[in-house]
Formats: C-alpha cells, sequence, structure tokens
C-alpha cells in the first residue's frame, strides 16, 4: 500500500507544476490581452486574472513545498495538502468560469481542475479504513532514505511536466503559426533539466544509503 502513497505525493507535485504553469501562463491574459485578438474579450475581468496570476502560482509553489513535507511526514502534511488542493481546484473554477463566459472555452485551464480533481480523489481514498497506515502516509520519515523515493520520483515527474509545457498547453497559447509557450524556451528547459537531475540524485542516494545500510548489518552479523 506504500505505493499509494508514492501516488499521492506525485500527483501533489503534477498538480503543483500545472497550477504554476497556468499562473505563469496567465500573464498575457491578465497584463497584456489587447495585443491578442483571443484575448481581448478578458479586458472587462482584467483584474481578476491578474489577481489569479498571483494566487494560483501561490498555490502552485505551496504545493511543491506540500510534496516535500509530505514525502517527510512532516506533521499536518495531509491537511495542509488538503486545503493547498481545495484552493487551487476553486481558483481553476472560478477562471474557468470567467474564460467561458467572456471567451467561449478555458483550456488550458480546464487542465488544472482534472489534475487537483483527481488527486484531491486519491487523498480521499488514503482516509479509507485499513489503507491510511498501511499507506505509510501517517507515519515517520525517518531512517532508511524513506523520504527520498517519493521526493525523487516526483522531482522526476515534475521535469518531465516542465519540460513537455509547450506539448499539453502549446495548442491554446498558438497564434499567428507561433507556439507562444516557446518564448519561455530556455526557462522551462533549465528548470526541467534540474528537477530531473535533483529527482536522480535523490534516488541514487537512496540507492547508496540502502546498500551503505545493508553491507554494515552483512558485517556486523560476521
Amino acid at each position: 500500500m506504500k505505493i499509494v502513497r508514492v501516488i499521492a505525493i506525485v500527483l501533489v507535485a503534477l498538480t503543483a507544476v500545472v497550477n504554476m504553469a497556468g499562473g505563469a501562463g496567465t500573464y498575457c491574459a491578465a497584463f497584456t490581452p489587447e495585443k491578442y485578438d483571443s484575448m481581448k474579450a478578458l479586458i472587462p475581468l482584467q483584474w481578476l486574472y491578474q489577481i489569479l496570476v498571483f494566487t494560483v502560482v501561490g498555490v502552485g509553489l505551496a504545493g511543491a513545498w506540500s510534496t516535500y513535507s509530505l514525502a517527510r511526514a512532516q506533521k499536518n502534511s495531509y491537511g495542509a495538502a488538503l486545503i493547498i488542493l481545495i484552493v487551487g481546484v476553486a481558483l481553476a473554477v472560478v477562471q474557468m468560469a470567467a474564460s467561458r463566459s467572456l471567451r467561449g472555452k478555458s483550456m488550458p485551464t480546464d487542465l488544472r481542475l482534472y489534475a487537483g480533481g483527481l488527486t484531491l480523489i486519491v487523498f480521499q481514498f488514503l482516509r479509507l479504513p485499513g489503507i491510511w497506515q498501511a499507506s505509510g502516509m501517517g507515519g515517520s520519515a525517518g531512517g532508511g532514505g524513506a523520504w527520498q523515493a517519493p521526493t525523487g520520483v516526483a522531482s522526476i515527474v515534475m521535469g518531465v511536466t516542465v519540460l513537455t509545457v509547450p506539448v499539453w498547453v502549446g495548442n491554446s497559447h498558438t497564434f499567428d503559426g507561433f507556439n507562444w509557450v516557446y518564448a519561455w524556451d530556455w526557462q522551462l528547459l533549465l528548470i526541467g533539466v534540474a528537477l530531473l537531475l535533483s529527482g536522480a540524485a535523490l534516488l541514487t542516494q537512496r540507492r547508496l544509503v540502502k546498500r551503505t545500510a545493508q553491507t554494515i548489518a552483512s558485517a556486523s552479523a560476521r
């Protein structure tokens, strides 16, 4: 059942990245909608989108912190993650409603709702009788590299998600034949690669710690 804990942590990480990307991607709609024909309809609620830029990015950053907190099994980490997820879903619903009413579509904001909603469902599943303790979510993360594995996997998933932003966001950000996500190409590449390398380092560290512990135990037994 501990795999369920890892899945939950990875989903929190995925939701965090989607929120950070969504918040940053809302910048054009919030501050320069007049430059794009497809966004001019958003001008009446420009103030709302400006608020959403900061709040959604904030939720994403909080989600990244929550990923680490959950992996470390810190006190109240589950409750904090639950609140962050609910706030993220609520903000996604608000932005979807505004976008659909003004321009008739809301992608890729919908992805934030789907990611947050799926993660909330998994979080509720974790609370079912017998699953909570079996998953290790309520236990200690200390010793044996218990926290490196979920954190490393989560970091790798975040890295892959960042590197593929042009793919899953590109359709809604392509104007005049140009995918505007590539305006941030080197930033996305730098962040994505850094996350991948961090995740790989954590997983490698976990293996080294485990092997060292086994070697010491074997030597002691002799």
